[in-house]
């Protein structure tokens, strides 16, 4: 629930806790390793919404991809790798509509998430 420590503990086990002493180890699947390690993996969304409310659910991944990814990457690989992480996350239903925020009607805050 509400302050729970759930953001800080996401922002300490991705070293973007400044703040305090952290101390012991992370373990993936019972082994000891590194968050940083994973980058090409996983990913952290911060609270703060870092999409853009005027533009679709897909438009933002195929936005995203073309900054994250590297410079090799095509187009149309590109709105591939976009569409399967829409599809994994069970946000189909939802691809082409706008995302919205507080004055522009959009999807949910779970979808957005």
């Amino acid at each position: 629930g509400s302050g729970a420590g759930k953001t800080s503990l996401l922002n300490a086990l991705c070293g973007r806790a400044y703040y305090g002493e952290m101390t012991g180890s992370i373990m993936i699947n019972g082994n000891k390793a590194s968050v940083r390690n994973l980058k090409n993996l996983v990913g952290f969304v911060p609270q703060d919404d870092i999409v853009y409310a005027e533009l679709t659910v897909r438009e933002n991944f195929i936005f995203a991809g073309r900054f994250r990814l590297p410079p090799s990457w095509t187009e149309e690989e590109i709105k591939n790798l976009a569409d399967d992480v829409i599809a994994s996350l069970g946000l189909v239903r939802v691809r082409n509509s706008i995302v919205g925020n507080a004055n522009l009607r959009g999807v949910t805050g779970g979808e957005k998430k």
